[in-house]
């Protein structure tokens, strides 16, 4: 059996996140629930399907989002005195531009979802979390986050995945059960 004590980040003991920040974080996962069982459903035209992928896009676009204002109000850290000021610079220009290129990567994708088979979408989706909490948790070995923030967002993203995989499992794979 999985448990959440197995995983590779322990749940802090003192998180930093507003409640009402870990709140919404849950309660953002309703919709994927919600639209990744419909999506499952019987239904030629796929809208759920849509309607999934849209969501997962804006939420994907609202995390890069979110990196950009850490990176704005938290820049990173200054350079110690052997560390070059020009490489302090880049490492900035870095993660804002990464940030932006999360929502490019989802818009994209979303663009995928009209133009190939959707579990191609789906697919590439799931593999966008992955990539961008692995890239949030570097950022967290370099104190970029809040405290408990990588907690929250491996525990969303899992289930994100979780439900993204299950519906391309289920719809186009048969996989039932």
């Amino acid at each position: 059996m999985f448990l959440l004590s197995e995983l590779p980040f322990p749940p802090p003991a003192n998180p930093r996140l507003p409640p009402l920040a870990v709140a919404l974080g849950i309660l953002g996962l309703l919709p994927f629930l919600g639209l990744g069982f419909l999506a499952t459903l019987p239904d030629p035209s796929q809208r759920y399907v849509l309607l999934l992928l849209a969501y997962a896009a804006i939420i994907l676009s609202f995390l890069g989002g979110v990196h950009q204002g850490f990176a704005l109000i938290a820049p990173t850290p200054l350079p110690s005195a052997t560390e070059p000021v020009g490489d302090w610079h880049k490492a900035g220009n870095r993660r804002l531009l990464g940030a932006s290129f999360v929502a490019l990567i989802a818009w994209l994708d979303l663009g995928l979802a009209l133009f190939l088979p959707r579990w191609v979408a789906l697919l590439v989706m799931a593999i966008a979390f992955l990539l961008l909490v692995i890239a949030e948790q570097k950022a967290a070995f370099h104190g970029w986050v809040p405290t408990g923030y990588m907690w929250l967002r491996w525990s969303l993203s899992l289930i994100v995945v979780l439900v993204l995989l299950a519906v391309l499992a289920v719809r186009w794979f048969g996989v039932a059960g």
